[in-house]
């Protein structure tokens, strides 16, 4: 059984391998890297959100894992804009730092009543972990009381 499934494996790949290119379509979009690791300064970045704002600015958002790929630490919110349907992207920003701490999970909508990109997020401290964190009553990262 194991034999025929590395075989099987195997021929789709040939088959995929010799399948010629094809000539370029003006209706399939170009695809472009917006936030590639370990450029702007963050090791990994991860959790992307894309909106579309009604100037028909391109916002696309993410989190900027500053010292590895881990779900906790010093996790930055960062944004780049394009102006012309995603074809370049400006320099990123980081939007929103809270030091050592996660800022993440940016998650863009819009207010429909206000037509107002709203960007929900999250916040907790960098030293958290999910196993403690899930039984923990949360607590602001950065935030008294």
């Amino acid at each position: 059984m194991m034999t025929r499934t590395i075989v099987a494996a195997a021929l789709i790949l040939c088959a995929v391998v010799s399948i010629p290119a094809r000539q370029k379509d003006s209706t399939v979009p170009d695809l472009i890297d917006v936030f590639v690791a370990a450029d702007g300064g963050s090791h990994t970045y991860r959790i992307p959100s894309l909106i579309l704002a009604r100037d028909g600015t391109l916002l696309a958002f993410a989190e900027g894992r500053r010292g590895g790929a881990g779900d906790a630490g010093d996790i930055d919110l960062v944004l780049r804009r394009s102006h012309d349907g995603g074809r370049s992207w400006a320099p990123m920003q980081i939007i929103g730092d809270n030091g050592p701490n996660t800022f993440g999970n940016p998650c863009a909508v819009v207010d429909a009543r206000t037509n107002t990109i709203r960007l929900l997020t999250t916040q907790n401290r960098g030293t958290d972990r999910e196993k403690t964190s899930s039984r923990a009553p949360a607590r602001a990262a950065g935030r008294s009381g």
